[in-house]
């Protein structure tokens, strides 16, 4: 079985200011550049996000990224002209978080008291956590672009199955559900019901021809 995966779908672009001088540089693909909420905002006209280069691979991305930034830059480390708090690439390196970013932090978690769940659960993710190699973000990022692509991945692991049975375990627990909910689930589903059930899985799970 061969898939054919385009993974050259990432860009490289630019917020810029009224008088046409970037502020920020970023990458991303889709329609990242364009989303709202961002830090920094992007710029109430579009066409003050100008996309630099497209169909670029990730790491192509990355390093054009880098360049630009330390071509114009940045403001925090008083080197140049833009928002961006990091060097870019993957990861944080360089950032430098403000003391109102701190505080906010620290006043967000003040008091807060934790349950022993909940520290209990936190311990044992520690135990447990461990750095990807590269052959696993590798895997990730093929079957994140086939989800996407619409691609199928084929049913789930025993190990899989498990896990997601043990995150999924209580979720539900003690919430009431209405005397409408309950006759529903009581309700025996119709053939018709049930075969469409069936074949929704077949198809969910079936592997793409070779």
């Amino acid at each position: 079985m061969s898939i054919n995966i385009i993974m050259n779908n990432f860009y490289v672009y630019t917020y810029l200011r009224e008088d046409g001088t970037p502020y920020y540089v970023g990458k991303g693909k889709g329609r990242r550049a364009y989303l709202n909420g961002r830090i920094p905002p992007k710029p109430p006209q579009l066409e003050r996000i100008q996309i630099v280069k497209d169909n670029l691979t990730e790491d192509e991305a990355f390093i054009l990224e880098c360049k630009l930034i330390a071509e114009y830059g940045r403001k925090d480390l008083g080197t140049g002209i833009l928002q961006n708090r990091t060097d870019g690439g993957e990861g944080v390196s360089g950032r430098i978080a403000t003391p109102e970013a701190i505080q906010k932090r620290v006043s967000k978690n003040t008091g807060k008291k934790r349950t022993a769940e909940q520290k209990e659960r936190m311990r044992l993710a520690q135990l447990t956590r461990k750095e990807k190699t590269l052959e696993e973000k590798k895997l990730i990022a093929i079957k994140i672009s086939q989800k996407k692509l619409g691609v199928p991945l084929g049913p789930k692991s025993k190990a899989h199955k498990e896990k997601l049975a043990r995150s999924l375990n209580g979720r539900n627990k003690g919430i009431p559900k209405s005397e409408e909910t309950k006759q529903k689930m009581r309700k025996p589903k119709s053939e018709a019901h049930r075969k469409a059930i069936s074949e929704g899985r077949k198809a969910k799970y079936a592997l793409p021809e070779s």
